[in-house]
């Protein structure tokens, strides 16, 4: 846990990593969350759950 005082700060911490590969938002505020998934710069952006994965998905690299 990283405390912050509002999206914008939350966004900027996120997006102040060196990779950026996963993130997890949580919120009962569904235009919330899809704000700040929007901004977050990271390859999957998980809502209200974290490391869900669809094994039907493509999936390697």
């Amino acid at each position: 846990m990283i405390r912050f005082e509002d999206e914008a700060d939350a966004v900027r911490i996120a997006n102040g990593t060196l990779y950026s590969l996963v993130a997890g938002v949580w919120s009962a505020d569904i235009g919330r969350v899809h704000r700040v998934a929007r901004d977050l710069k990271a390859g999957t952006v998980w809502i209200n759950t974290y490391g869900y994965t669809d094994v039907r998905l493509p999936w390697g690299g």
